[in-house]
């Protein structure tokens, strides 16, 4: 197991407690895997294909840790941005008192 899963599994059972310990033995079971180049040409990019066709052809090039880290939605706060990267985020939450910081002109 990596260092940024098991630092991302401590902070899930930290955040969600108990309820987090099916998570917790899900995720200890998704490794990432070494990452290989992308294909020049892929069906997934060919835009004429049918989308169905461009769906399955990506799926079947992604890791089970890929597609659960595409499914996960994290608090911009709460994971640092090499876990990011190494865990496949798919997408990152800015609320509940994690807004931006003010970028206003002084």
């Amino acid at each position: 197991m990596t260092k940024s899963l098991l630092s991302f599994q401590r902070w899930l059972v930290r955040k969600a407690g108990w309820l987090a310990l099916p998570a917790f033995f899900f995720f200890s079971a998704c490794a990432p895997l070494p990452e290989t180049p992308v294909e020049t040409g892929a069906a997934y990019q060919q835009a004429g294909l049918p989308t169905s066709e461009r769906v399955e052809d990506l799926l079947g090039r992604m890791s089970l840790s890929e597609k659960i880290g595409q499914m996960t939605l994290v608090e911009k706060d709460s994971i640092a941005n090499a876990d990011i990267r190494d865990l496949h985020i798919g997408g990152l939450l800015s609320g509940g008192g994690g807004y931006p910081a003010d970028n206003s002109p002084q």
